[in-house]
């Protein structure tokens, strides 16, 4: 068992080394993955007794696999620069997110654990992972469990994980025939956080709509499922029309607050038109829309 330290800095081998130690720091522990986020709150809260705990000696936790069955299993060390350019079959949503998520730097240093981890509602890149129905690999002191991305958030920065729970990365399944896209705005442009954002992901049948994804981002206490909008694109013919009826659900089941970046209002205005967006790129391949960020 690693020697525990009262505060400060550790670089654990295994796995179950840092269980061990989230588990005896708790509400002290913060893990250190890529630290783009990390390393800022730390200095805006002042946070005296935090006990870094680096996971990047680790194997094993880093990189992108795809499966013969077509499955995709993405380490969550792996820097958002890498998802940039994903081959993978349906993973355009994912891609299209990654290409928003910040700077170039950012996105060379920035993981997708820790993007995720931090239970952000503005995650660029949680709500494409919940329509990519994707699941998060959780290892702690009882093993690992895989939890569905869409119940991984109880709360704004609120992950469910337990004490000594760590995310190590994501199971993506095979999406044959997907098409997705993430559009999101933001007060300028590439680098801030998500004013609003929509990722889509629909399955088709010819000109059908046999299955839809859609998740929102930042208009609400988590990144948000959007079933609602899902049961109206669910078996229609695609097109404008069920695109528009589908942006004005979106709205309705959005739960935006106001805060600096936008307010409650707006971010409605503009889930109605990222959602028309998102779904008409994800369906043309052709992305014309002025709010991308």
């Amino acid at each position: 068992m690693q020697r525990i330290r009262p505060f400060g800095y550790h670089e654990p081998s295994t796995l179950r080394e840092a269980a061990e130690l989230l588990l005896a720091y708790r509400e002290n522990a913060r893990i250190l993955a890529g630290g783009t986020d990390l390393l800022v709150l730390m200095r805006r809260l002042k946070v005296a007794n935090a006990v870094l705990i680096n996971i990047k000696r680790i194997p094993g936790l880093e990189g992108v696999t795809r499966h013969d069955d077509g499955r995709v299993e993405i380490g969550a060390l792996t820097t958002v620069n890498i998802l940039e350019s994903l081959p993978h079959p349906g993973c355009a949503v994912l891609r299209a997110a990654s290409r928003v998520l910040g700077t170039r730097s950012v996105r060379n240093r920035a993981t997708i654990g820790g993007n995720v981890g931090r239970a952000s509602p503005a995650s660029d890149l949680s709500s494409p992972l919940i329509t990519l129905n994707a699941e998060a690999c959780v290892y702690g002191p009882l093993g690992e469990r895989l939890v569905p991305m869409s119940r991984l958030f109880l709360g704004p920065g609120r992950p469910d994980l337990g004490v000594g729970e760590l995310i190590t990365g994501f199971r993506i399944p095979a999406q044959p025939e997907a098409r997705g896209w993430y559009l999101k705005a933001g007060r300028t442009c590439g680098s801030d956080c998500a004013q609003a954002g929509v990722a889509v992901q629909l399955h088709l049948d010819g000109y059908h709509i046999r299955e839809a994804r859609v998740s929102l981002t930042a208009v609400g206490p988590t990144p948000l499922p959007a079933p609602q909008t899902e049961a109206v694109l669910r078996g229609a013919l695609a097109g404008p029309e069920v695109f528009a009826q589908a942006a004005l659900v979106a709205a309705d089941e959005a739960r935006p607050l106001t805060d600096f970046r936008a307010s409650a209002d707006y971010r409605r205005v503009l889930i109605k038109t990222l959602t028309v967006a998102a779904l008409t790129t994800a369906y043309t391949g052709e992305c014309t829309c002025s709010h991308q960020a």
